[in-house]
């Protein structure tokens, strides 16, 4: 619509060949055949996305009421609220597969409660086909100073890390 002979705006960029396509320029239509500009400046700002925190398995297991989900899949078998619970209270009493699972679950909830996966996606997947290998469900009474023993506690000690926020420092 013309309105006291200026007709609608529009947004046009004025030769992004030459400012990089950072100048956008808004011109509030015509008046007498020319076009008439107006003096704004439009900067369009991304902000970085943000990333939740990262908490450890002593944090999860006394704040049950911050647990973004209600079960958890470790390895090939899914454990409810009260399973996970369970295990995250355990003694661990030199059983590598309750080391493991108190750092896996947390791990699981730091990343279903918003911290980016990427820094501890191996780790995650190869604890996971850890377990997997066992049938039923945890503990496995897996002692610390066997090779399966030492496998787990190697990706606990990825998990650890990311836990206690280690391997996410792009995040602060």
């Amino acid at each position: 619509d013309e309105q006291d002979g200026v007709a609608d705006s529009y947004i046009w960029e004025l030769l992004p060949d030459l400012n990089s396509g950072a100048s956008p320029t808004l011109y509030t239509g015509l008046l007498n055949d020319y076009e008439k500009q107006s003096l704004l400046w439009f900067d369009f700002i991304c902000e970085e996305e943000e990333c939740g925190d990262t908490f450890t398995p002593g944090y999860w297991k006394n704040h049950p009421e911050a647990w973004p989900v209600d079960s958890l899949m470790l390895g090939s078998e899914t454990y409810d609220m009260t399973e996970l619970m369970a295990l995250l209270w355990a003694k661990i009493q030199g059983d590598a597969s309750k080391i493991l699972a108190k750092h896996l679950i947390a791990a699981k909830l730091n990343i279903e409660n918003g911290a980016p996966s990427g820094p501890v996606d191996a780790a995650i997947a190869g604890a996971d086909v850890l377990l997997s290998t066992f049938t039923g469900k945890l503990p496995y009474d897996v002692h610390s100073d066997t090779e399966m023993g030492q496998a787990m506690l190697d990706y606990k000690d990825v998990l650890d890390q990311y836990n206690n926020g280690e391997l996410t420092d792009e995040c602060d």
